[in-house]
């Protein structure tokens, strides 16, 4: 019995993976838990360690993972806006409710909890879109 790994075990393995340079194997889980919410962590890692240059006018990102980390990291944003895009609406149909007395009282948290949401939204909105400029211009590491 041959113990090497095949190249569909390995990508078995390292799948919902992407190469992070500051990572004790190189490399963070972006796939991990049921929502797409779990996925912040390792963006929020990726967008704390992203290196901003500039040349002129000509602002550049580089980013501590690979082509296909970048790519993979895009897709991922665009699922964490929608679910956060459908929990605000969600919260905002449950805050009409005002006769039910445990959404009157909670009305307050509520609105807390919409606007950390917006919040999030806007910022992971504003890092996809350098993801996408820094994946058309290809200059990302």
């Amino acid at each position: 019995m041959n113990n090497s790994k095949t190249t569909q075990e390995i990508e078995k393995t390292s799948k919902g993976y992407i190469k992070f340079n500051h990572a004790e194997e190189g490399k963070i889980n972006l796939c991990s838990g049921r929502s797409g919410f779990n996925s912040l962590f390792a963006m929020g890692a990726l967008e704390l360690t992203t290196k901003l240059s500039k040349s002129g006018e000509e602002v550049h990102y580089a980013y501590e993972t690979d082509k296909q980390g970048l790519d993979e990291l895009i897709g991922k944003s665009g699922e964490v806006l929608t679910n956060i895009q459908e929990a605000m609406t969600a919260i905002s149909i449950i805050m009409t409710d005002q006769e039910n007395e445990n959404i009157k009282q909670n009305t307050p948290e509520l609105a807390w909890l919409l606007l950390g949401l917006n919040e999030l939204s806007a910022t992971t909105s504003d890092n996809l879109e350098r993801m996408n400029r820094t994946m058309n211009s290809c200059k990302h590491i």
